[in-house]
């Protein structure tokens, strides 16, 4: 197996740095948006249609909303029955504290409900507070385009259904309430998600999750959430990253979740169940490459990445404590597994229960004799528990050496010249984490030869747990035009695009842990599971035939 010191992470990112001609140009310019009051024109007619093509021009302060609609605050972007198709670029800008205060209404969010063509991308959200009924969730009730790129952070969903029966929507959650086969690529949600349902007569659900409520046959990828999730009401789901996975009804849209984790902790009450990542996945689901770190407490059933799951699991890991308050399920990995298929997984959480009736496994509680849990383990010592209805239990020491996985399979060195899918950071110290794990992002900007000298290309973002974050250019592979940008903060910027002639440009650049207390960033990456591990990015500025609206894709190179 080969050794690494640090982990590596490619980002294309498809920009032109100097004037040229556009295939676009024969279109109408996006509309520019600059101020609160503009935003909340889009969908009024008169030029802003819920069709057009936005793009924000600078930050925008939104405190005035909480004076609005005498005091509803900002009134959502489109409706269910009229849902936003356009496009809207928020050019790495951040809108701040931004209020909607509509206990009584459905469909909430920035955007009330955003259709199979409309697109969000490229913007942060900070402060922002909502408190409507389900389906709520800050950037959209409902959706069913594409969200890319866009950070929530310090902002509040509270969502309740007042007593009213809903009619299945009751999904709270912090990016958006609803998902509906659309797509949410590199997203992340901070804060605190709230359901409260207080009507009984529900036909399924209702769910709380920490970045979607519900997702019906959505494909989410390369996101976080962070901060608390709690569901309150009879039969309530409640996920740190998902409330309820399932597929869309009548197709073969089954959605997948991978490269995503959450560290929230999360709770569902009043005869609720709650798993770490999602409460309940159903059959078909597919589910790769995530973690949960959160702690999780239900009345009912739990476990520390699903409560219930029916789907197939791989590569996947939990390391929150998990705790019953009642007879129930409780499960390291999941609480019960009924159906699918599960692959190279592992739990390490303290398990309890406030009853002495509880049925409890290390990494599942309760599954059917057929069952097997492939190359999956749990940690005695950690979990207090020497029991489970799938996989093998493992001592602390037993489960921090790499030959205890690579001996089952696991892809611990790179096979077939691709990257590693785990690796211990300190041997016999430390459990497996996932290599994508240790990704840094970039919140990407606008760049062109007009912008002028140390024009912002992105904005840098990682988490390491405990730590501030120091961003720098490095020598080594990759490195080769570093001389030609320069790192402010956590900017990365170009020297002076002007003489930058359309081509590919490549950097190295690296980020590190300082002392507790320094400069943080946006919790848009994985933790690292110890302080001396470093990330490094080789960033690539490739030629392009229109403006330079920056796009990027990654995946992690081993060296």
């Amino acid at each position: 197996m080969r050794q690494m010191n640090t982990l590596r992470q490619v980002l294309l990112v498809s920009a032109l740095c100097a004037i040229g001609w556009s295939s676009r140009s024969a279109q109408a310019a996006p509309i520019e948006i600059s101020t609160v009051a503009q935003l909340q024109l889009i969908g009024s007619g008169g030029g802003y249609p819920l069709d057009g093509d936005y793009v924000l021009v600078q930050d925008i302060d939104s405190s005035p909303t909480a004076a609005w609609n005498s005091g509803q605050g900002f009134a959502p972007i489109g409706s269910y029955a009229q849902p936003f198709t356009g496009t809207l670029d928020g050019g790495g800008h951040v809108v701040s504290e931004l209020v909607i205060n509509r206990p009584g209404a459905q469909f909430a969010g920035l955007f009330g409900a955003i259709g199979p063509a409309g697109s969000v991308s490229n913007l942060t959200l900070t402060s922002a507070s909502l408190t409507a009924k389900p389906p709520c969730g800050i950037l959209g009730g409902y959706v069913e385009g594409t969200l890319s790129r866009c950070f929530v952070s310090s902002s509040v969903v509270a969502g309740t259904d007042n007593n009213q029966n809903l009619e299945g929507w009751d999904s709270v959650g912090g990016l958006a309430g609803w998902l509906e086969g659309g797509a949410v690529d590199h997203c992340v949600f901070d804060g605190t998600v709230a359901g409260t349902f207080t009507n009984t007569t529900y036909n399924s659900g209702p769910w709380a999750g920490g970045l979607i409520g519900r997702n019906v046959g959505g494909v989410v990828q390369r996101c976080a959430s962070h901060g608390t999730v709690t569901a309150d009401g009879s039969s309530c789901q409640a996920g740190g990253l998902i409330g309820h996975y399932g597929w869309r009804n009548g197709t073969t849209e089954y959605g997948k979740v991978e490269n995503s984790f959450t560290t929230a902790n999360v709770e569902a009450k009043r005869a609720g169940t709650a798993g770490g990542l999602i409460a309940a996945a159903e059959r078909f689901s597919v589910v790769r490459r995530c973690s949960a770190s959160g702690n999780v407490k239900a009345t009912m059933t739990c476990g520390g990445l699903f409560a219930t799951s029916q789907g197939t699991v791989t590569d996947c890991y939990a390391r929150g404590s998990v705790r019953s308050v009642y007879q129930a399920q409780v499960g390291g990995l999941a609480g019960t597994y009924e159906n699918g298929a599960i692959a190279n997984t592992y739990a390490t959480g303290a398990l309890t229960s406030d009853v002495p009736n509880a049925i409890f496994g290390g990494l599942i509680a309760y599954a059917p004799a057929w069952m097997t849990a492939n190359g999956s383990f749990w940690d005695t010592t950690s979990s207090g528990i020497s029991k489970s209805a799938g996989g093998t239990g493992k001592t602390t020491a037993e489960m921090q050496m790499s030959s205890t996985f690579g001996s089952a399979g696991w892809d611990m060195s790179g096979m077939d010249g691709d990257p590693a899918v785990w690796t211990i950071v300190n041997e016999n110290a430390s459990y497996p984490i996932l290599v994508d794990a240790q990704s840094v992002g970039l919140t990407t900007r606008t760049v062109g030869a007009a912008a002028g000298p140390n024009a912002v290309v992105g904005v840098l973002a990682a988490l390491l747990p405990g730590s501030g974050i120091e961003y720098s250019l490095v020598a080594g592979e990759g490195a080769d035009h570093n001389n030609l940008f320069n790192i402010d903060g956590a900017d990365l910027r170009v020297n002076d695009p002007s003489k930058m002639t359309p081509g590919d440009y490549s950097v190295r650049v690296q980020a590190a842990p300082v002392s507790p207390g320094g400069k943080g960033a946006l919790k848009e990456v994985r933790p690292l599971e110890a302080e001396s591990a470093v990330s490094v990015l080789i960033i690539t500025i490739a030629k392009s035939p229109g403006p330079a609206a920056v796009t990027h894709d990654a995946w992690v190179v081993y060296h």
